[in-house]
């Protein structure tokens, strides 16, 4: 932290003192004039880096109290500036007080303007402080100290008239709610001021001339109640002033002893036989007024110390702050960490006790996730499995009703693909037609007829629906199968018949409006000529966040894998301990999935596929039903991919599609076909789809022969489990 150094200038000379810690030194004394000047120029050479506060006391010190409209920001400044230069022909040193608002008719700021009458004598001082680049926090007069003084002597608020002796002659100002009114500073010969006598002479003959020019001026009330005085005597002459004080009736004199005010006010330490200037440089020290008369062109090389300072400090309460808060993310994972231990030992304990649960549980062919899955996933294909058998049966129930319709072709279809129509059947507001359960994605059974209606023509629009309203009446009758009114679940064609095509206008968007902003640039004055200065501070505040920021994000990436740590350990401790909450009932459920599984491990569903047994098992079912001629093809096997089903683990559902090609007498032999597939065959029988055609004959012939042929995809299902394999 820079030093503080205080310039105390009067009109014969100018001190230099040193303060820290409430302790006041004489440094250097210049005299006026060239050769002082000088010499002040050379001691500030030799303390560049310090901090100077100037605390002018003179005679030619002006204050004048006027109300101006109540504004604010730039308007209010410019007013200011206005007013002041209307007054001082010199405005390089002055200043406006503000005493607050006053509450009328119109609301007005109550200002003191105030300004050194005659700069001259200031001028060459502040020159040499400039020149040399000094900060300099500001300029003061004792009047701007007064107040803080004041107050810690115990006047605060109420009107005040204080009167001490300085270096510089009898300083008496007049405080009156905690700001400055008026201030004046009269001559006192050295002689003088080394008689007690004299000296109190001065403080009555002075006070009492103060005090009938605030009255004539009338800043003092002539019928008010008395007015706090405060006389500040030098040591050992505070009864002499008691004596002679108390001429004026208006006046309540309380006279200190300097000693005394400087107990109070907390300096430590003053040089041998200083005044009460030593007071209000320990005061302008240690509590700076906010006021000061200095311009910006004078404290330049401040400004830029406060931007150096405040980048460090900046720096360092960024560091301050990261290091508080990875301090406080340290001690969450300390305590994750003890977390994630104990949550890991309860997790060991409950997996002994589980341990010794399932050692009385029946012996399984796999373990007891892999049945679980097993059975699981199982039920989601069943409950995924159709045969066209029902809806074909239906559908043949309907086309009786209609002699009309000669059935040309028939689609089965069971399949997630059909998502589009059940879309398009919901917009009409019908329930799904038989959707697929288990918490997969709904799938429907649809079909698809291609018929031919007799004695229609082609161009009799209104024959085609009416001979088909029947299957359309059934459909949407029908419990649980989509379709409104029959609109969605059967759609009608004519031949020739043109598609209706919709045109979408296409609306483009109109370009928008950019309206123009005006730029507004924003100029940062630095009364430097080099801002080469701030480099070091801002590499130094860089380096700083830096380094706060890193221990951040080291202790956020550590924190994060604490907690990913004690979440696994929390999952694991709470899954063994559901499960040995769960024993008894999952013993139940072993028991009972025990014998699901064992049936569909005797019946070959769990286990390697078997193509000899399946291509054995189709001949003898052609035998036994006296089929025709019978194609088929078994495709690789493959995972099976079904919605719902989650591939790959310990149990894996394979298929091997299959392609049917049969030639059939009837629809009949279709279905108990497939059944006789599903009874004997040694996998699970998953329909897709079959497409039933009729064969055309020309001519009646007299042997029985095929008159449909039949297309299906079917998938055969099969379960392996790589802990059955390996045991």
């Amino acid at each position: 932290m820079p030093a503080k150094r205080l310039i105390y200038v009067t009109a014969a000379h100018a001190t230099a003192y040193a303060w820290a810690s409430g302790r006041l030194s004489v440094e250097a004394s210049f005299p006026a004039g060239e050769e002082g000047v000088a010499a002040f120029a050379n001691y500030l050479a030799a303390a560049p880096s310090s901090l100077y506060y100037v605390l002018a006391d003179v005679v030619e010190e002006d204050f004048h109290q006027e109300n101006v409209p109540l504004l604010r920001g730039g308007d209010r400044r410019a007013l200011l500036e206005r007013k002041l230069a209307q007054r001082y022909r010199d405005t390089s040193l002055s200043v406006a007080l503000s005493l607050g608002v006053e509450r009328g008719q119109r609301r007005e700021e109550r200002i003191v303007f105030s300004s050194f009458t005659n700069t001259q004598q200031l001028h060459p001082w502040l020159a040499a402080l400039r020149d040399a680049d000094a900060p300099v926090v500001g300029v003061y007069s004792v009047a701007l100290v007064a107040p803080r003084l004041a107050a810690l002597l115990g006047v605060k608020r109420s009107p005040c008239l204080m009167v001490s002796l300085s270096q510089a002659g009898l300083r008496q100002s007049y405080i009156d709610g905690g700001e400055i009114r008026f201030s004046r500073l009269g001559p006192l010969e050295p002689a003088e001021a080394a008689s007690a006598e004299r000296v109190a002479e001065a403080f009555d003959r002075e006070t009492t001339r103060v005090y009938q020019y605030l009255t004539a001026m009338r800043v003092l009330p002539r019928e008010g109640g008395a007015v706090d005085t405060l006389l500040i005597a030098q040591p050992g002459q505070a009864a002499a002033v008691r004596d002679a004080a108390g001429t004026v009736a208006q006046l309540r004199v309380r006279v200190l002893d300097l000693d005394e005010v400087r107990r109070k006010v907390g300096l430590k330490a003053a040089p041998a036989g200083a005044g009460a200037e030593a007071l209000y440089l320990h005061l302008l020290a240690a509590h700076p007024p906010a006021q000061q008369y200095a311009k910006e062109n004078l404290r330049g090389a401040f400004r830029l110390h406060q931007w150096r300072a405040g980048l460090v400090a900046g720096g360092a309460a960024v560091l301050a702050a990261c290091l508080l808060y990875a301090g406080t993310e340290v001690w969450e994972i300390l305590r994750l960490h003890d977390a994630a231990g104990r949550d890991r030992t309860q997790a060991a304990l409950a997996l002994q006790g589980y341990g010794r649960v399932t050692a009385a549980f029946p012996a399984m062919p796999t373990s007891t996730e892999n049945l679980r899955t097993a059975m699981q996933q199982y039920r989601l294909v069943a409950a995924q499995t159709r045969s066209p058998r029902d809806l074909l049966i239906e559908l043949s129930r309907v086309l009786s009703d209609s002699p009309r319709i000669d059935l040309e072709q028939l689609s089965w279809e069971f399949d997630a693909k059909l998502d589009d129509l059940a879309r398009d059947a919901a917009g009409a507001g019908s329930a799904p037609a038989r959707p697929s359960s288990g918490g997969a994605a709904p799938r429907y059974e649809a079909v698809e007829i291609a018929a031919r209606v007799r004695e229609t023509s082609a161009s009799d629009y209104r024959g085609y629906p009416a001979a088909g309203q029947p299957v359309r009446r059934a459909a949407a009758q029908a419990p649980g199968r989509r379709g409104a009114r029959g609109q969605d679940a059967v759609r009608g064609e004519l031949p020739h018949a043109a598609q209706r095509r919709h045109r979408h206008r296409a609306y483009g968007r109109r370009p928008a409006l950019h309206g123009r902003h005006r730029e507004a640039d924003r100029a940062m004055s630095v009364l430097v000529g080099s801002l080469r200065p701030l480099l070091l501070p801002l590499a130094v505040a860089v380096g700083l966040i830096a380094a706060g920021v890193a221990t951040v994000l080291v202790t956020g990436h550590y924190l994060d894998r604490a907690r990913v740590q004690h979440r696994i350990a929390l999952t694991e401790r709470q899954a063994v301990q559901n499960k040995l909450s769960r024993a008894t009932e999952e013993e139940r459920e072993i028991r009972e999935k025990l014998v699901d599984y064992r049936r569909l491990l005797a019946s070959g569903v769990i286990g390697d596929e078997q193509r000899l047994d399946w291509v054995e098992t189709i001949g003898q079912i052609k035998t036994d039903r006296k089929l025709f001629d019978i194609k088929y093809q078994i495709e690789p096997q493959r995972l099976l991919d079904l919605s719902g089903l989650s591939p790959g683990g310990e149990v894996e559902f394979r298929v091997s599609p299959l392609k049917l090609e049969m030639q059939l007498l009837h629809e009949e032999d279709l279905l108990a076909f497939l059944d006789d597939l599903r009874r004997s065959l040694k996998s699970h029988v998953m329909v897709r789809s079959c497409v039933l055609q009729r064969i055309d004959r020309t001519t009646v012939e007299k042997n029985i022969v095929p008159r449909l042929r039949a297309e299906c995809a079917i998938d055969l299902v099969t379960i392996r489990d790589k802990q059955l394999k390996a045991t």
